[in-house]
């Protein structure tokens, strides 16, 4: 029987908390162990989930470690996946919660499988949306998947095999704010061999209030996820995976719609000239054109998109 390591961090969830505990600890699957890690949250939410563990006295391996001080979502997580003894893991945000027969449907279907993909329901905004699931469950090599573009940008939709993480010393890059959990994410999928697309939807992703970026966040946005592929790159060439040409869709993929993120928030000249900066340099970062010469070179053209997209678009602002 396979264990699973449910790992939640906490910061800043007092209002939610509680509903997501829940949904972990009545999961008609028991082998599980819950590792919850209190990135010095300031509010309520430690008091309120000690009290949930109360109220399930059979729950035995439940642990919650707690930092000495703030150090940001990707340690947070870092330090959940280091105490981890699963044979699987499942990433949940505290804000979150989970179908309670998650892992029952699952556990006859993980047979063999380093890499299991799952449904998401996104709540909380002004309409639900679902994530891609087939209409029955797939089975692919890690080099087909890739071709497939049914891979989906939420940590928390995707159940990963722990020996692989621990193997390649897998983790989330501190210096990324956003995009960190897809470093996490692509470095396991290319270090797998099957993947698993299950056909339900396990997840329900909260939608908080207040959650818009500013036009400089969501440039900043693009240039975290060129970040996320240097770095994907370079584990790559640290690890000398022979990565074949199949998997060049995938990064073709998660470029280009991280390129459209900030081409979309172009509001001044600013705007422009920072985002044609930033994937210039990252074009001239040579040590990175081992793997993708030939997207690389691609880039360029983007660049003249940029400037005659965001021309347009500030001519629309401008005599609006």
């Amino acid at each position: 029987m396979c264990k699973v390591s449910i790992l939640v961090p906490i910061y800043n969830v007092e209002l939610y908390i509680e509903r997501c505990a829940c949904s972990l600890f009545e999961q008609t699957f028991t082998d599980v162990e819950y590792i919850f890690v209190d990135d010095c949250s300031p509010d309520n939410s430690i008091s309120i989930l000690e009290e949930v563990i109360c109220r399930y006295p059979d729950i035995k391996d439940v642990r919650v470690i707690k930092h000495p001080r703030n150090q940001g979502l990707a340690v947070a997580r870092n330090t959940a996946v280091k105490n981890a003894t699963g044979t699987y893991l499942l990433h949940v945000d505290s804000d979150d919660w989970i179908d309670k027969d998650t892992f029952e449907y699952i556990t006859g279907l993980w047979k063999g499988a380093d890499f299991l993909q799952f449904g998401y329901r996104r709540t909380g905004g002004t309409a639900s949306e679902y994530s891609y699931v087939p209409s029955k469950v797939l089975r692919y090599s890690t080099s087909v998947y890739c071709t497939k573009r049914i891979y989906h940008s939420a940590i928390c939709g995707y159940l990963l095999k722990l020996n692989i993480i621990k193997k390649y010393k897998i983790s989330f890059p501190n210096h990324i704010k956003y995009g960190e959990d897809q470093a996490f994410i692509l470095k396991t999928l290319i270090c797998s061999s099957e993947i698993v697309i299950l056909d339900r939807h396990f997840y329900n992703y909260r939608d908080r209030e207040g959650s818009a970026m500013h036009a400089s966040e969501s440039i900043s946005m693009g240039k975290d996820h060129l970040l996320v592929i240097e770095d994907l790159l370079l584990f790559i060439e640290h690890n000398r995976i022979n990565l074949p040409p199949l998997y060049l869709s995938l990064f073709r993929t998660f470029v280009m719609s991280f390129f459209w993120i900030s081409v979309r928030s172009i509001k001044s000249v600013f705007d422009i000239v920072n985002i044609k900066r930033i994937y210039s340099n990252f074009l001239k970062s040579n040590n990175l054109s081992f793997v993708l010469p030939v997207y690389f070179r691609m880039l360029n053209s983007y660049l003249f998109i940029v400037s005659y997209y965001g021309y347009v678009r500030l001519k629309k602002i401008k005599f609006k």
